[in-house]
């Protein structure tokens, strides 16, 4: 560790005095300006002997710089004192903006511009910052009520004196002073002016410590803080950059009540600093004891040491950090990143213990990566490490509770067993961990059992539990074992885990919290141009992630309530050209628009879905499905892309409030266009299981709503799956229009081209086909399908009952109810019904009489039957050259020799059912 450092930079606690203070976009200089049309009323201020607190011969008088918060009530301003009013005790302004009246013109002040806090219910609050300068000029806060034109200033603060001695060892350049009892000594206060004296009631939560710039400079130090009781007295701590006389904490003792208008000596600090502990090797790590070693620990960071190679290790539970450790900003452009700052590189191990940050846009002193670290490099480590407290930064980006931006390259960057309990508040990429995380090396950069409890918010996009965006280049960054319980909230890209992931591997991970997106204008799901594809690239909200592009997830679960406008799933909002594996959610799933799924709101393009299973409620508008609301098989530039979702499960209530939902997906879209493209939606082995429920005005199905093509050689497949759930048509609102079906609720158009349209093949329903209204004849039911316009219907089989959900079908219901297919069209050429098998009675036909193919049924649909109660076919079969009376035999003969098909075997319960293995 170096003994000697340069000057300090960067200022540990950020900068604020309160007539210039740090924001998220600029410095604010108060500047005169009108916003309505109000009469000009001229006013007088003075200022009595003790509006400042005299600390320098009595004298009051107006300086430069000095600015007014001027209100009326309803609108306000700033008012600049004029240099021709600088060393007098009064004078004149004009107030513009604020109309008065002969009967109303109360008028409330505060100075400075910057310390008010505007008002509530007629009563004004002003703001006693974190971070002052600790100069003579910004040691007080005055505030007025006045009912005339002339405006009397009274001081609302106390000052704390604090001086540090030329003999310092070291030059001291942070200084913080704290309530050893806890009360607040800053926050935003309301003021009463109903006594002789003004009266500050404090904020309900304790306030943070106040810093004061020294920068190495010596003499007195003047801070305003909150009058009040502090019968424990403060404690003082000071902080250098030099590790051989690091910092000194001492508690003072002062009289228990401190008033307006006084002002405490709190005495000197920094004649004896002390050593921080440790080397920094791995045998003897810096030990950080205290708040005094946290900071001085900042300081070295953010004066240039990166601790490379180094360890530090937390010794004690350590409360009152208001700084971020560390600068990083990291740019991306033609695959080459740029990484600035001053980040922390070393090995940094919590050993179990907590840290307590309370870091505010008036503390952070910098406009974007914000956490307990600013920014973490390449070969930083975290790990065992608690965070407690708020990191709230308003409208600021890149905000986490352990740091604001990591970069990893070769070295990488490890973050392990550390557990986030802070609220995080910010703008867009907010993470409870990490705000934006990037990576130069495929895995590189590694989330291992890390853990959110706190309340994570974002005023835009990419907010998530961990991590808010990992982004970049198109290298894997890794999610292990990681574990969000706190609300996640924000507008789009919102994730339980991680808001956006783009390359990552999300494995083991699990949510809780309540995850909700506010904004519906991702509700595009894709745009064709040209004949090409572009993708509304953004997610709603998700259990585990927002959008998820080009990544892999698998073992992750959800329990958490998840809520928005559209895009909305139980583990992932959106997923593109990304697979999901043994994926579970048994939260409710809400969207209170279109696109909805208990484990994928949109998935899309490319990517196998295996073994995933929903259990949670999940409703919609339209487009919801038990596992996916929106498969979406759309081409890319060039090449073929095919979306699968092989034995996935649907346990849940699914409802859409109008049209398509389904167990497993509730819409599914195809796209084929010349040759070029080759992508398609696929179904095989999925279940929708007994306890499961699917409802849709129109357009339900068992496994699939609806199905639609782009392109006239299109195509999709749904295999080897069965539903043994409800299926309802809900529509009441005029005669009919229904349409629901055991596996496919409907076709929505019908192309042109050999094989083009879905194929339902080698699949069960024994679940109860439904619609709402029993008097309603235009509707389309079907054992297997409600309404089919192209493709095939091979080997499948009904035991499931078709019919209104209570009451006799009216007369002329028959043309759209089936065992099979309410209502079979284009049968001419594309659209075939074969080796289709329904047990006896469950309706007058196989497809409703309505169909086009009903005259030639039996010569366009061969071997469709009947069987009874035992497996007996109504007729002989031959299948493959085999004859057959017996219904799960003649399934198995077309199976046979195809391995890609699931066998069949015969139970009393639901007769014909999958062999299990």
């Amino acid at each position: 560790m170096k003994k000697a450092m340069k000057k300090i930079t960067y200022l540990l606690i950020a900068a604020m005095s309160l007539v210039s203070v740090a924001s998220c976009v600029k410095e604010l200089t108060p500047e005169p300006f009108v916003t309505g049309d109000g009469i000009a009323r001229e006013f007088t201020v003075t200022l009595p002997p003790a509006t400042r607190t005299d600390l320098v011969d009595g004298k009051t008088v107006w300086a430069k710089g000095d600015s007014l918060w001027v209100s009326n009530g309803v609108s306000s301003e700033s008012v600049v004192v004029p240099e021709e009013y600088w060393g007098q005790k009064e004078f004149k302004f004009i107030v513009k903006n604020a109309t008065f009246s002969d009967t109303t013109k109360t008028i409330y002040v505060v100075y400075p511009y910057l310390a008010a806090g505007g008002l509530t219910e007629g009563k004004v609050k002003v703001k006693i910052p974190g971070v002052q300068d600790g100069l003579f000029k910004s040691a007080n806060i005055a505030a007025a009520v006045a009912e005339d034109y002339n405006v009397n200033l009274k001081n609302v603060t106390a000052v704390l004196k604090v001086t540090v001695p030329e003999d310092t060892k070291a030059p001291i350049y942070s200084l913080a002073i704290g309530a050893a009892n806890g009360n607040p000594l800053t926050g935003t206060c309301t003021v009463d002016f109903s006594g002789d004296v003004p009266v500050l009631i404090p904020p309900t939560t304790p306030g943070s410590n106040i810093s004061v710039q020294v920068d190495a400079l010596t003499g007195d130090f003047f801070v305003a803080t909150i009058p009040g009781t502090y019968d424990a007295g403060f404690t003082l701590m000071a902080a250098t950059t030099d590790f051989a006389y690091a910092s000194e904490t001492r508690q003072t003792t002062v009289e228990n009540t401190v008033k307006v208008n006084d002002l405490v000596d709190l005495g000197t600090i920094g004649t004896n600093l002390a050593p921080l502990s440790g080397d920094g090797t791995e045998a003897s790590p810096w030990l950080l004891e205290s708040l005094g070693h946290v900071i001085a620990f900042t300081s070295a960071v953010n004066d240039g040491l990166n601790f490379a190679g180094e360890f530090v290790k937390l010794g004690n539970d350590i409360s009152g950090v208001t700084a971020p450790i560390g600068t990083l900003a990291v740019t991306y452009s033609n695959n080459v990143y740029t990484v600035t700052g001053n980040p922390f590189q070393g090995h940094f191990d919590g050993a179990g213990h907590t840290i307590s940050v309370n870091i505010t846009a008036s503390t952070a002193g910098r406009s974007t990566r914000v956490g307990l670290f600013g920014g973490l490099g390449d070969g930083a480590v975290v790990e065992n490490l608690i965070i407690d407290g708020k990191v709230s930064m308003g409208g600021c980006n890149i905000i986490g509770g352990l740091a604001g931006s990591i970069y990893a390259d070769e070295n990488g960057v490890v973050i392990k067993n550390v557990t986030n309990k802070a609220a995080v508040n910010g703008n867009n990429q907010i993470g409870g961990l990490v705000g934006e995380a990037s990576a130069n090396i495929a895995n590189t950069m590694v989330f291992e059992n890390c853990r959110n409890e706190g309340a994570v918010t974002g005023g835009s996009y990419g907010v998530g539990g961990i991590v808010g965006r990992a982004v970049n280049k198109a290298v894997n960054k890794s999610f292990t074992g990681c574990v969000n319980t706190g609300a996640v909230k924000g507008q789009y890209d919102i994730g339980g885990i991680v808001g956006y992931s783009y390359y990552g591997v999300i494995a083991d991970c699990e949510n809780s919290g309540t995850v909700e997106s506010t904004n519906n204008s991702v509700s595009a799901v894709y745009a064709v141009s040209n004949g090409k594809f572009t993708v509304s690239s953004h997610g709603g909200a998700g259990g585990v992630s927002g959008w998820t592009q080009n990544s892999t997830v698998k073992n992750c679960k959800n329990s958490g309530a998840i809520t928005g406008p559209t895009k909305v799933g139980g583990v992932t909002a959106a997923s593109y050209w990304t697979g999901l594996t043994d994926c579970e959610n048994t939260g409710t799933v809400t969207c209170t628009g279109n696109v909805c799924g208990g484990v994928i709101g949109w998935a899309a393009t490319s990517g196998t879905q295996t073994r995933c299973i929903n259990k949670g409620a999940v409703t919609g508008n339209s487009y919801v499905g038990g596992i996916t609301g929106y498969a979406d098989a759309m081409g890319t530039s060039s090449g073929s892309a095919n979306l699968r979702f092989n034995n996935c499960v649907n346990h849940g209530v699914v409802i859409a409030n109008t049209e398509s939902a389904g167990g497993i997906m509730g819409y599914a879209k195809s796209y084929n266009k010349s040759g070029s493209y080759n992508v398609h939606p696929e179904a095989n082995g999925c279940i929708n299981d007994k306890d499961a429920e699917v409802y849709a005005q129109y357009r339900a199905g068992g496994i699939l709503g609806s199905f639609s093509v782009y392109s006239n050689a299109a195509v999709g497949n749904i295999r080897n799956c069965e539903n043994h759930g409800t299926i309802v048509g809900t529509r009441t609102d005029k005669d009919g229009g229904e349409v629901a079906g055991g596996i496919l609720g409907c076709t929505l158009n019908t192309p042109n081209g050999s094989g083009a349209g879905i194929h339902v093949e080698n699949c069960l329903n024994a679940g109860k086909i439904q619609y709402s209204v029993v008097s309603h004849v235009g509707v389309y039911c079907g054992g297997i399908v409600g309404r089919f316009l192209a493709g095939t219907i091979a080997n499948v089989v009904n035991v499931g009952t078709v019919g209104p959900v209570s009451g006799t079908p009216g007369e002329g219901i028959e043309g759209r109810l089936g065992s099979i297919v309410g209502s079979l069209e284009n049968t001419g050429t594309y659209s075939f019904l074969e080796e289709a098998y329904a047990l006896d009675g469950i309706a007058a036909n196989f497809a409703g009489t309505s169909s086009v193919a009903a005259a030639t049924l039996q010569e366009k649909c061969p071997n469709v039957r009947t069987f009874s109660e035992w497996g007996e076919l109504s007729d002989l079969v031959t299948i493959k050259g085999t004859d057959s009376f017996i219904v799960d035999e003649a399934l198995n003969l077309w199976v046979s020799g195809n391995t890609d098909y699931a066998y069949y075997t015969w139970t009393w319960a639901d007769k014909p059912e999958f062999a299990k293995e």
